[in-house]
């Protein structure tokens, strides 16, 4: 999550890239990220990000999240 709120452009661009990957049909993974004290709010977050290098991993991963189950999508919902 710390990288989550990197101030370098880069950096946090790779780590949603990382996250997307992680995601991507793992319902398992997904589920440990809701677990992560302030990550989905910091995805939330993201998407408001100005650079498109940044807000297209966040979209992938928050896609990734809600195509899980129903709670999955219930706790995205609520992190805003």
């Amino acid at each position: 999550v710390g990288l989550l709120r990197s101030s370098d452009k880069d950096v946090l661009a790779d780590a949603l890239w990382g996250l997307s990957y992680l995601t991507d049909g793992s319902i398992t993974f997904s589920g440990q990220l809701i677990g992560m004290e302030g990550a989905l709010s910091c995805l939330v977050d993201s998407l408001r990000h100005e650079r498109s290098g940044v807000v297209i991993p966040a979209l992938r991963t928050i896609g990734n999240i809600v195509s899980g189950d129903d709670d999955q999508t219930e706790a995205l919902i609520d992190a805003g």
